[in-house]
């Protein structure tokens, strides 16, 4: 019984790829003003020739990301263009052209604060996983790090009033103020995580994973996973906002600290979700959300106890969350059946690994807290040793 999950999750996503758009026999082109040079392209393609990607498929839920080079002064307005030839899957042969203007300035503070930092997080991830499969892993975590540490020391040099001097806190722009936190996330998921406790398999697949999703959903939720408590919801979060949309809760910090042994907490990533479970639990809760009133740690297929899609008495809560959980997925754009499992604060220890590798505000064997990868980056940018 307990591969059966992993084969309906397979078999879901499985069905989804076949019947999804899909592009074949596919080739990319990006193009840009005079005075810009594409250096590097990241991604799942065969580079054809300098500026030409060959893709075997192409689907909505690809992302290519580009490398851009300077190489004389631009004027106020410089354009890109991509091009798209792609056969569908009627056998007709399409182009699909975009054209973008962005405008161009000298001016550092504007550069800093108009930058968007999931598209710098996303892009360094791909960058540092492109590195790791072609040099050591450490070799990968360090540029990624000295990469955010550049960024956020030209900020303090060239926008702040402790240009020269040793800063008491960590400077970043409101622009890029969470670019500290996707870089160690980004550090600990597992296609990046140091040590030996990730499996060969488990990391190629996270590789692949980073490599190849947009920002929306690399960053959130499979790199920084979402976490709720479902024994405090509000009166009318799981429920319908009049407009098609579900209601959803508030997120809580990817800590330990949020845990209440009285709570029910779901942690989601995308890969997998988890219903964390506190010793002192009320049993009346867990009949609402599971229809028993214990649950044991390991793989966990959810139930769905409505009726047909109207709450059944002293069901209600079951109800929500699986409306919760439809909701997450389609953030995701559908890409994937997670597997759940449920983690009891008292339960197998393999399982309480699997949730405390997803809380990446806390210390672990891989890397610090979020608040000591703070005071360490504000350390190395205050003695400019990066």
């Amino acid at each position: 019984m307990a591969g059966r999950p992993e084969a309906v999750r397979f078999s879901s996503e499985f069905g989804r790829h076949l019947a999804g758009a899909a592009g074949l026999e596919a080739v990319l082109r990006v193009r840009a003003s005079k005075g810009l040079r594409m250096s590097a392209y990241y991604g799942h393609f065969f580079l054809r020739s300098l500026d030409l990607l060959a893709l075997p498929s192409v689907d909505p839920g690809r992302c290519y990301a580009v490398d851009l080079e300077i190489d004389e002064t631009l004027p106020p307005v410089v354009y890109f263009q991509t091009a798209l030839l792609h056969t569908t899957a009627l056998g007709e042969r399409r182009i699909r052209v975009v054209t973008q203007a962005v405008p161009t300035t000298d001016n550092a503070h504007s550069v800093f604060h108009h930058a968007d930092q999931s598209a710098i997080a996303a892009l360094l991830a791909k960058k540092a996983v492109d590195r790791a499969l072609s040099a050591r892993l450490e070799d990968a975590r360090e540029a990624l790090q000295h990469k955010t540490l550049e960024i956020l020391g030209a900020f303090k040099t060239l926008c702040t009033q402790a240009s020269s001097g040793a800063a008491t806190q960590l400077q970043a722009p409101r622009a890029l103020r969470l670019l500290p936190l996707l870089t160690l996330a980004t550090l600990k998921h597992p296609a990046l995580r140091g040590g030996n406790n990730v499996r060969v398999a488990d990391r190629i697949a996270a590789m692949s994973l980073v490599l190849t999703l947009p920002p929306e959903t690399l960053l959130q939720p499979l790199l920084v996973p979402r976490v709720y408590a479902l024994h405090e919801l509000e009166p009318n979060v799981g429920l319908d906002d009049g407009s098609g949309s579900v209601v959803m809760p508030q997120l809580l910090p990817l800590s330990a600290e949020v845990l209440a042994p009285r709570g029910v907490f779901l942690v989601y990533s995308g890969a997998d979700a988890i219903l964390w479970v506190g010793r002192d639990v009320d049993p009346s809760m867990i009949a609402s959300l599971v229809g028993e009133p214990h649950v044991q740690s390991g793989v966990f297929t959810f139930p769905d106890l409505s009726d047909n899609g109207s709450p059944r008495p002293g069901f209600e809560l079951n109800m929500r969350t699986n409306n919760l959980l439809r909701a997450l997925s389609s953030l995701c754009h559908g890409m994937w059946a997670p597997p759940m499992f449920v983690c009891r604060e008292d339960g197998d220890q393999q399982v309480r690994l699997l949730l405390a590798q997803r809380l990446v505000e806390d210390m672990d064997t891989a890397a610090p807290s979020y608040s000591q990868f703070l005071n360490q980056m504000r350390d190395k940018i205050n003695r400019g040793s990066f």
